[in-house]
C-alpha cells in the first residue's frame, strides 16, 4: 500500500493595526482636521485678544498720563534781587495757584509755611541761617583755604491748591532750591549764600509719606555736597 502523507498548513492570522497607524487614520478624516483648524483658529483668536487687550490699557495708561500731566502744576520762582524773597508762581498760565505750603527737611525747622496771594512770596531768612550753619558744619574753616560751590541745592515740599481748567486740585511735590556759596578761611566766619530759583522734583504719590521721603532725599544731597573740597 502507498504512504499517504498529511501536510499541515499554518493558519493565517489576522493582523490587527496598530494603534498609531489607527490613530494616523483618525486624524486623517475630514472631521477631526476641521476640529483642529477651528481650535487653531480659536488660539490665534485668543491670542489677538489678549494682545488688543494689552495695547489698549497702554492706550488707557498713556491717556491718563496725558490727562494729569495737562492738569499737574508746576511752580518755578523768581528771588527777590536783595535775595530776602522769593515768589512762586505757575509755569502753566491756564493753571492758577491758590495757596500753599512749604517744608524743608526737619534740620531747618520749617514745616508748613504759608505761601499766599496775591504774591505768593516766601521769606529766605530761614534757609539761609540753616544754611551757614550747616555749610560751616560740613566744611570747617581752614586758614588759607576756600570753598566754593556753584550747584548746591536743598529740597523742600510743596503742598498746593490750584485750579485746571476750572477743576480743584491739590498736589505734594518735592522741589530744588539753588543755591552758590563762597566760605572763606576765617574760623567762625559764615559762607555768603546766594539763591538762584527752583526746579521739579517730582511730584508725590498719594499714600507717599511726605517727611519721610523728603529727608531720604535731603540726606542724599547732603552726602553728595560734603564731597566739595576746598580750594
Amino acid at each position: 500500500m502507498g504512504t499517504r502523507r498529511n501536510t499541515i498548513r499554518p493558519a493565517v492570522v489576522p493582523v490587527a493595526p496598530s494603534s498609531t497607524e489607527s490613530t494616523e487614520k483618525k486624524w486623517n478624516t475630514p472631521a477631526n482636521l476641521l476640529s483642529l483648524a477651528a481650535t487653531l483658529f480659536s488660539l490665534v483668536a485668543l491670542l489677538v485678544s489678549i494682545k488688543s487687550c494689552q495695547i489698549s490699557n497702554k492706550q488707557v495708561e498713556l491717556g491718563e498720563r496725558d490727562f494729569y500731566g495737562q492738569r499737574s502744576l508746576v511752580l518755578s520762582a523768581e528771588v527777590a534781587t536783595n535775595q530776602d524773597e522769593m515768589h512762586l508762581h505757575s509755569v502753566d498760565s491756564s493753571i492758577g495757584l491758590q495757596f500753599a505750603y512749604l517744608t524743608f527737611p526737619s534740620e531747618f525747622g520749617i514745616t508748613n509755611w504759608d505761601v499766599m496771594p496775591p504774591d505768593f512770596g516766601f521769606a529766605l531768612v530761614l534757609p539761609r541761617y540753616s544754611l551757614e550753619n550747616i555749610v560751616l558744619a560740613m566744611h570747617p574753616a581752614k586758614k588759607g583755604f576756600y570753598v566754593v560751590s556753584t550747584d548746591s541745592v536743598v529740597p523742600f515740599a510743596v503742598t498746593a491748591s490750584y485750579t485746571a481748567r476750572g477743576t480743584p486740585c491739590n498736589i505734594r511735590s518735592l522741589y530744588l532750591l539753588s543755591y552758590t556759596f563762597v566760605l572763606g578761611d576765617k574760623i567762625g566766619q559764615k559762607p555768603t549764600i546766594k539763591f538762584g530759583g527752583i526746579a521739579l522734583g517730582r511730584h508725590l504719590e498719594p499714600n507717599e509719606d511726605l517727611p519721610l521721603a523728603l529727608e531720604h532725599l535731603w540726606l542724599q544731597i547732603k552726602a553728595r555736597q560734603a564731597d566739595h573740597k576746598g580750594t
